[in-house]
């Protein structure tokens, strides 16, 4: 029988070495799943501040219809725009983020908006947790920028339904994302 190492302590069959890889790499994928699990709730709480200090932007600077935003499910996040009419106010758009711990992914669904749901994936860039779209491999969000980047990514369909195809002007992208 053959064997990776001769030593009594080391004596595995070569044919066995493979469990013994994957034992390891299950155990890194498991730390790697910790890591990212202990470093999603800052990330969450910032991209709802993020959201809803843009929302309230936006109003600030438009006339017309009101928002409403919603946060009292601690993993769902909505936002809705109303115009008022006589009898009642009418919903003319929404947008729902909602947090998937599990699956380690935050998604951003639209309704009265013709556009996709949009994903991101928390995920470990070197030691920190970060936000990365998927399934675009390195497009990782500039450290420190996340929530800001995330808020914009996610918002810009609902604020924005006519641009949000059309890319940012470089200028305002450096100035946004230091790009």
């Amino acid at each position: 029988m053959e064997y990776i190492s001769e030593e009594p302590e080391r004596k595995v069959p070569v044919m066995m070495s493979w469990v013994r890889r994957r034992l390891d790499q299950s155990d890194k994928l498991f730390e790697r799943q910790k890591k990212v699990a202990s470093g999603t709730e800052p990330i969450w709480l910032s991209l709802r501040e993020a959201l809803k200090d843009s929302i309230a932007t936006f109003e600030e600077g438009r006339r017309g219809g009101r928002f409403e935003q919603n946060g009292k499910n601690h993993h769902v996040y909505w936002a809705r725009y109303l115009e008022d009419t006589p009898n009642h106010a009418t919903e003319k758009k929404k947008v729902t983020i909602a947090l998937d711990g599990e699956a380690g992914k935050i998604t951003a669904t639209y309704e009265g908006v013709s556009h996709a749901p949009r994903v991101l994936k928390l995920t470990l860039c070197g030691e920190e947790v970060c936000l990365q779209r998927e399934p675009e491999e390195g497009s990782k969000m500039p450290d420190g920028l996340h929530s800001a980047e995330a808020a914009f990514y996610f918002l810009d369909p609902f604020l924005f339904p006519d641009l949000a195809s059309s890319p940012l002007p470089l200028e305002l992208s450096k100035e946004m994302f230091g790009l």
